[in-house]
């Protein structure tokens, strides 16, 4: 999953969203033929080091860099794929 997701966030980050919307998530993992809730995305998002903010009620992942991107990449085990 953050395998597909890295490059796409990266790419957001350069067009200056920083918060990615976990609805928006969830239909670019449909996309790609991932099924998962909001709640499941928003556990892992946390597990694998995002910060989640609620504006709204509506939970988003908050992206501060590409650099944190690479951080969690690496924790993940895809830097190789992503840096």
């Amino acid at each position: 999953m953050l395998l597909t997701l890295a490059p796409i966030y990266a790419q957001s980050l350069y067009r200056g969203l920083r918060m990615i919307a976990v609805t928006e998530t969830k239909q670019m993992l449909r996309q790609v033929g991932f099924q998962a809730h909001d709640r499941e995305i928003v556990k892992l998002a946390v597990g694998l080091g995002f910060t989640v903010v609620y504006p709204h009620n509506k939970a988003h992942m908050l992206v501060e860099s590409v650099e944190t991107i690479a951080k969690i990449s690496t924790r993940a085990g895809f830097s190789e794929y992503f840096c």
